[in-house]
């Protein structure tokens, strides 16, 4: 069921999912700056995060 309904999204969102891994390899390989970013994204939800700390 719940495949299904994300599948009714595949073509918008292939756009935006990628390999990452073979990207940063690449990017490696030909020696690219890379950044990280590492706090954004988890534990900042009004609800289930650490805020408002």
């Amino acid at each position: 069921e719940i495949l299904d309904f994300c599948k009714k999204y595949e073509k918008e969102l292939a756009p935006y999912v990628s390999n990452t891994q073979e990207i940063l390899s690449n990017a490696l390989k030909e020696k690219k700056y890379i950044l990280f970013e590492g706090a954004q994204g988890t534990m900042l939800d009004v609800d289930h995060g650490t805020y408002p700390y």
